[in-house]
């Protein structure tokens, strides 16, 4: 019970991170920019574009797992709604202030990129939970023969893609930026750095997934 409590936790410093993204608004990683494109056509909430997309992920891992499908694999669905509903209750609510000028903007989205990367390593150093859209990269590349990190890639190639499809046909502003670019070449570093740290601690209160804990031990 204990890790799931910190999964949560994790996935809601994810959510307000997210949101801290939106209101910087120089742009969003591949995936949340799709779904921001997404609910600016349709008119929802971005959070809520994000529980549907992440939604998607998990019925194409139960559709590709069959009788292969666990509970695990099923939690994805709840962590997910709280992290849309983290993003919509942060983006409305908590983060209400004006952002007024591009620097500003880029340092909260630096801010930002730390907050998902300390979120998103705490889900992944205890790994009983992961986020949908890489539960579904993950399944993709063990069915096909391709590594996990080009379908990830290929993911993201794929959501840029549909954001500047969906800002020619339809009238709403374009989620990309600079944004994006920092995001891709930052975060990976940003998780890798807070991974490290969190570990003792983690591994001090029994919280390690034991597949992660041989990895660290691989000099």
């Amino acid at each position: 019970m204990k890790k799931y409590i910190v999964i949560l936790f994790g996935f809601m410093i994810v959510g307000f991170g997210c949101a801290l993204t939106i209101k910087a608004n120089v742009g969003m990683g591949a995936w949340d920019a799709f779904a921001k494109s997404f609910s600016d056509i349709i008119g929802i909430e971005v959070g809520t574009a994000g529980i549907i997309f992440n939604c998607m992920c998990v019925i194409g891992q139960l559709i590709l797992l069959r009788k292969n499908f666990t509970f695990q694999h099923l939690l994805q669905v709840p962590f997910c709604i709280v992290l849309g509903v983290i993003v919509n209750f942060a983006a409305s609510t908590v983060f209400t202030f004006e952002v007024t000028s591009i620097w500003q903007g880029i340092l909260l989205y630096l801010l930002a990129n730390m907050i998902c990367a300390l979120g998103v390593s705490m889900v992944m150093l205890i790994n009983k939970v992961t986020m949908a859209l890489e539960g579904f990269c993950m399944v993709l590349s063990r069915i096909f023969p391709i590594e996990f990190h080009k379908v990830r890639q290929l993911a993201d190639i794929i959501s840029i893609a549909g954001v500047i499809l969906l800002t020619i046909v339809f009238p709403i502003p374009l989620s990309l930026g600079i944004g994006t670019v920092l995001g891709m070449l930052i975060f990976g570093p940003t998780l890798g750095i807070f991974m490290k740290l969190l570990h003792p601690i983690f591994l001090k209160l029994n919280l390690i997934d034991s597949l992660v804990e041989k990895q660290f031990e691989q000099p």
